[in-house]
């Protein structure tokens, strides 16, 4: 008689063991189901983790040149073409200053995207040592811009000085500084075509010469 209670006793407990373990199990796969995002889901933190490093893409599409007058800087300029490359990781850059969320950093890639479809852009930045010559976006200025492209040059469709607050435009770009003007120029050649071909963004005056070979 024990005997058989202990035994109907074991099994009872097994019984319990048994469902324990099962409604354990289910929870489980509950929790894991739960936080498991779904295909084709992106988070933010995972876009900023797979993507490159934003000063290292920077200088790989960035070119300076300096002129000297003895020990003297007469001017010096640096330029960055702005790829795909640098306009989606300059998005991701600022995602994480301004705390953008996902959707509204899709947005911006996309229209910065969209709009470098069919027009080659740089952002030039230039010191000159006297400022009077540091007018690129004049009708009259001493400069003569334009981009080699092959066997053809090619001037610019604009040329637009940039008026941002100097902190924000240092962010984007570190070596703008206070004593240099910033300029966007753009050209009639399609990115793809200058990101893939040689091309060499050109500025003469009297002051001297500027060759600035993309990509390097």
């Amino acid at each position: 008689m024990r005997t058989q209670d202990f035994d109907s006793g074991t099994r009872a407990r097994v019984r319990v063991s048994r469902k324990s373990f099962s409604f354990l199990n289910l929870i489980l796969i509950f929790v894991g189901c739960s936080s498991t995002p779904e295909q084709g889901q992106t988070t933010f933190v995972d876009n900023s983790a797979q993507t490159e490093n934003y000063s290292d893409v920077l200088e790989h599409w960035s070119q300076t040149q300096k002129s000297y007058n003895g020990i003297m800087a007469t001017f010096q300029v640096t330029a960055t073409l702005l790829s795909n490359d640098v306009i989606s990781q300059q998005a991701l850059h600022e995602s994480k200053q301004y705390h953008w969320g996902p959707e509204q950093l899709r947005e911006i890639q996309k229209k910065g995207l969209d709009e470098n479809e069919k027009t080659t852009t740089f952002f030039l930045s230039l010191y000159t040592e006297k400022d009077s010559v540091n007018n690129l976006d004049k009708s009259d200025s001493v400069w003569n811009l334009y981009l080699k492209s092959g066997d053809t040059q090619l001037k610019p469709t604009s040329v637009k000085r940039v008026y941002e607050i100097p902190i924000t435009l240092a962010s984007k770009y570190p070596y703008f500084n206070a004593w240099s003007r910033g300029y966007y120029i753009k050209f009639l050649i399609a990115p793809s075509t200058a990101v893939t071909n040689p091309v060499t963004l050109v500025m003469a005056g009297p002051l001297g010469e500027a060759n600035l070979k993309f990509p390097k």
